[in-house]
């Protein structure tokens, strides 16, 4: 499956301030003097702030929220409770596309239709709740949903994005077709914070 894929790296201090919103994080940057590595800080507080800024630069059809003109941007976390509890930190009074933003755990496939933007682990939760990525994939096919998760296979599975843990570096590639493919636009500043990667066809 053809992709575009894009790295954003922590050596420009520009990019993290545009794009992480998380005071915390950035506080973090910059009292490191040099690129510090993600295992300088909790990955899950970067994920989260990717999270949320992914979401700040990314837009959605109009009919998105087709009869729900007051409903909440809804993120939904499957399977990874300190990421789900460091977003609920991270998003309180928060608005994104002018609406306020809510962190749901995502339990079941039923939970899906709620959400904009999914975090999509591959293991599930200690109490067994949670989906797998493949059928969560499949239930949004064709749905305005962003969808974010680790993994090699994500891209090629129909995902949107993906986080990469390389050279002591949090990274992201995007599938610019999937995204496409769900009616989402990505925000060409975002894109003109990476770089581009040449990956094979």
């Amino acid at each position: 499956m053809a992709r575009s894929s894009f790295i954003l790296h922590w050596s420009s201090r520009w990019s993290l301030a545009l794009l992480l919103g998380s005071a915390s994080v950035l506080a973090a940057v910059a009292q490191t003097p040099s690129a510090p590595a993600v295992a300088a800080i909790d990955v899950n507080q970067v994920a989260a702030a990717y999270l949320l800024n992914f979401a700040r630069f990314t837009e959605w059809p109009k009919n998105a929220w087709s009869g729900r003109e007051n409903a909440p941007f809804m993120i939904g976390v499957s399977g990874n409770r300190p990421l789900l509890d460091a977003l609920i930190q991270l998003v309180d009074q928060q608005l994104v596309h002018g609406r306020r933003v809510q962190v749901m755990r995502i339990k079941d496939l039923d939970d899906l239709a709620d959400c904009q933007l999914v975090y999509l682990s591959s293991t599930r939760d200690g109490d067994g709740l949670g989906v797998d990525i493949d059928p969560a994939l499949a239930a949004l096919y064709g749905k305005p949903v962003l969808t974010v998760a680790w993994g090699p296979d994500f891209l090629a599975a129909g995902g949107v994005v993906r986080l990469v843990r390389e050279d002591s570096r949090l990274r992201f590639e995007i599938s610019l077709e999937s995204a496409q493919k769900t009616g989402l636009t990505i925000n060409s500043r975002l894109l003109a914070l990476a770089r581009p990667v040449a990956t094979p066809p």
